[in-house]
């Protein structure tokens, strides 16, 4: 079955981190349960400026998935800080 969330997690005060983010998607793709909602998570978002916030937010509206035509969803995107 897999899991029914996928949270995948990118230090937001590391640009290589986001950039990593389209490969790490694709892993979810191939080897991830088809119906399961991928969550993006910026940790250290307390680093962050609003123009990489705003880019994560553009992300992951960008990679909308369908889940066996049942409902569509956009991969959420979250933030997080252990402040």
């Amino acid at each position: 079955l897999g899991a029914n969330v996928i949270l995948i997690c990118y230090n937001a005060a590391d640009s290589s981190s986001f950039s990593n983010l389209h490969n790490w998607l694709e892993q979810c793709d191939r080897f991830g349960n088809p119906s399961s909602i991928r969550v993006i998570v910026a940790c250290k978002a307390d680093t962050a400026d609003d123009l990489s916030r705003e880019k994560a937010q553009e992300f992951a509206a960008k990679h909308r998935k369908i889940s066996l035509g049942i409902y569509e969803s956009d991969c959420l995107f979250w933030e997080t800080s252990s402040k």
